[in-house]
């Protein structure tokens, strides 16, 4: 990928959706713009995009990179000299090439055809939509494709920058911890020395927990025992079978 030199425009996602969406252009952000998107902090220079490869959407992406004064981005040369460059940009122009890599004044885009698969097949816009998601932002949204499909295309790819890439996307490709993936009894260790169960969806109390003590509603339980030296607080699904009185003031 062409390095950004410091004469050209500063990355402007925002305004690139936009157009794009303006001109009704059919495309799924993939790459660090749409990592950026679910949630990765890697910073980012340019935009890579798959693009439905149909005649017409082709020219509706043209009209849209023309709107944004699109030149070719080409390695070795300043964005100066690369808006001299004699390119007519129309859809039979990006139909010609799988990749072609620009500089608009929202900042780089990248056109591509598809995406990297597992089996190393190329995944094109019409595999990839079906597992997409819109992530709405404030006024905007982005329509980017599924997380696991950029993840196993930098997979595939094993740049030295993917490799880094990668630990924080499967990170955000974790599922979120809720009360519906935290085990049935866990426990949460205390300083007092007795073993309480208290139910995970009880909120806590208003009133004051004595030092030491952990706050919210308290459950007595046949199953309390001592511990030496620590309290264990086992928090159980909701519905479990348990009786919950309020703290006394402390």
């Amino acid at each position: 990928m062409p390095a950004t030199d410091s004469s050209s425009p500063r990355h402007d996602l925002i305004r690139l959706v936009e157009v794009l969406d303006s001109h009704q252009v059919e495309y799924l952000l993939v790459g660090g713009a749409a990592a950026r998107a679910y949630g990765a902090k890697r910073p980012t220079e340019d935009a890579d995009c798959v693009v439905r490869r149909e005649r017409a959407n082709l020219d509706r992406l043209a009209g849209a990179m023309r709107e944004l004064n699109a030149r070719l981005r080409v390695h070795g040369m300043t964005d100066d000299e690369a808006r001299q460059l004699p390119v007519q940009l129309d859809g039979k122009m990006l139909a010609s090439a799988e990749i072609s890599t620009w500089m608009t004044d929202a900042g780089g885009l990248d056109v591509l055809s598809g995406l990297t698969g597992a089996d190393g097949s190329l995944l094109p816009y019409e595999d990839l939509v079906a597992r997409a998601t819109v992530i709405r932002g404030a006024g905007f949204a982005i329509r980017a494709a599924a997380l696991q499909d950029i993840i196993t295309a930098k997979e595939h790819a094993d740049r030295p920058k993917d490799r880094d890439a990668l630990p924080e996307l499967r990170t955000c490709a974790m599922p979120p911890r809720d009360i519906t993936t935290i085990p049935a009894a866990r426990r949460v260790w205390h300083s007092t020395g007795r073993l309480r169960r208290r139910c995970a969806t009880v909120r806590r109390s208003r009133w004051r927990s004595r030092p030491g003590r952990p706050k919210g509603r308290r459950c007595r339980s046949r199953r309390a025992r001592a511990m030496p030296g620590r309290t264990a607080v086992e928090r159980s699904p909701p519905g479990a079978d348990c009786r919950c009185v309020r703290s006394p003031p402390g």
